[in-house]
């Protein structure tokens, strides 16, 4: 009975010791070392599997419209479901907050600190020593396919080289805690290889199909620097076809994810550090021809890309939707297990939650109005934005439907068989609802006996709502 009564005690404070441990992570860094052709973290070799995330919301427009305060909490959470352990951004992550809710959610950052040529150099220092000592940073990123773009001026490829080598010495002048790597548009040649030796890690964009061909024998034989691909994949829209094409997207996902796995580094032999897919979710901006409002087709054929059609398709990469809504690729990715990885992904797209609220639908991000806020909204059922609250919450429960136009309300969905209250002949049921915010009973008027009146309970006014969501900041 003793053992029993001590387990159950242990039992009851083991989640506060672990979040106490959690939280007092965020003051340490984490140990990042080359050793060889692999990437080791707090003394163990790692392996990539990450995602593309660059998080601008609909109606808007990259970079002055990205937000990674108000899509962290909805975009971390569905990371996690399909087991990804890091993202890329193509814009420095400079905000702890952000930096925390992907830690709580074990998801390292490949910081992009200096990608566009008309910015001064002295930025990348900024930007570094901005977030520097927080864990959840594993490398400083230059550049995204600079020997195309010219670093998104028209540099010419002696400049552009020249700066992302000065961008790097400036970095590991600022923290030489951490590699630094940079993005190159297919293999560079020895000659760019020598020029920048002062990078410490090659990521590797690549579009060839369902095969990277000889990608990682050629990298062998080239350099013996660690490498990972920067991006790969194929997005959900088939030209050939004129119609949405999820499963070609799924295949290509698989197909290429498992030909990353198999080079790895963590194994023997391997000379790949990882995978980075693009991307996250779907941009509404990206075809220069259409309108960042709407879902607009449109893409580019050099004669090489990506499965089936070769073409890019540049707003239909995510795997997921806009809204969060998983593609088949999402499940696909799930289902490729890292090499070294401690758990599986924590759910399957069959076995994920249905929500009245598609997920991303819910993220601060999705409304115009909560724009720099950190967390999810309060939708009305419309999906109209009410209030926006932070992100230290627990789950609440919503109540009667049957509610004054006048009461703010969350999308609901009836539950016949759930709990119901009830006066006379009226029902009223309730549903549930999950935030990321720091909810309580608090939220609603409600009493001891858990509603405000017999047989009723009911909402804050929209203005009580606002003034609770508000109060919470």
């Amino acid at each position: 009975m003793v053992a029993l009564r001590a387990a159950g005690a242990l039992a009851s404070i083991l989640p506060r010791l672990l979040f106490l441990q959690q939280l007092f992570s965020i003051g340490r860094t984490t140990s990042v070392r080359i050793e060889g052709r692999q990437l080791i973290v707090d003394g163990r070799p790692l392996h990539l599997k990450g995602v593309c995330w660059n998080p601008v919301p609909k109606g808007g427009v990259h970079p002055v419209d990205l937000d990674f305060r108000g899509f962290v909490e909805s975009d971390s959470d569905l990371m996690r479901r399909a087991g990804i352990n890091a993202i890329r951004t193509y814009d420095a992550i400079t905000d702890p907050e952000v930096l925390d809710v992907l830690w709580r959610h074990k998801i390292y950052v490949l910081n992009t600190v200096y990608i566009w040529g008309k910015a001064p150099l002295d930025t990348v220092v900024k930007n570094v020593n901005a977030v520097k000592s927080h864990p959840a940073v594993l490398m400083w990123v230059v550049g995204n396919e600079w020997n195309y773009n010219g670093l998104y001026v028209g540099l010419p490829f002696p400049d552009a080289l020249k700066r992302v080598k000065d961008a790097v010495d400036l970095i590991k002048e600022s923290d030489p805690t951490r590699p630094v790597a940079t993005v190159h548009g297919e293999i560079p040649n020895g000659n760019t290889l020598a020029a920048l030796s002062n990078v410490d890690v090659w990521g590797i964009n690549k579009y060839s199909g369902l095969s990277f061909g000889n990608l990682f024998e050629a990298w062998e034989t080239l350099s013996k620097t660690p490498m990972f691909l920067g991006e790969y994949g194929a997005d959900a829209y088939n030209t050939q076809a004129s119609r949405r094409d999820e499963h070609s997207q799924a295949i290509a996902t698989k197909k290429l994810t498992e030909q990353i796995v198999k080079a790895s580094s963590v194994h023997e032999g391997g000379v790949c550090i990882g995978g980075i897919i693009f991307e996250f979710a779907d941009e509404w901006w990206k075809d220069g021809s259409g309108n960042p409002s709407k879902h607009d087709v449109g893409g580019v054929s050099p004669g090489g890309g990506p499965y089936p059609d070769m073409t890019f398709n540049e707003e239909w990469w995510g795997l997921v939707k806009y809204d969060g809504t998983p593609r088949e690729a999402f499940k696909a990715y799930a289902d490729v297990l890292r090499p070294g990885a401690d758990e599986a992904p924590q759910l399957a797209l069959a076995a994920q939650r249905v929500s009245s609220t598609p997920h991303r639908l819910s993220a601060c991000g999705a409304h115009s109005a909560c724009k720099g806020r950190l967390g999810n909204c309060c939708p009305d059922k419309l999906n109209q934005f009410l209030s926006c609250c932070t992100s230290t919450a627990t789950t609440t429960q919503a109540t009667h439907l049957k509610l004054p136009s006048t009461t703010w309300r969350p999308p609901l969905t009836q539950h016949p068989s759930g709990p119901s209250t009830g006066t006379g002949n009226a029902m009223q049921h309730y549903a549930y609802m999950e935030f990321r915010g720091k909810f309580s009973n608090g939220h609603f008027k409600v009493g001891t006996a858990g509603c405000r009146g017999v047989g009723e309970c009911q909402f804050m006014t929209r203005e009580e709502a606002q003034g609770f969501c508000d109060s919470q900041a």
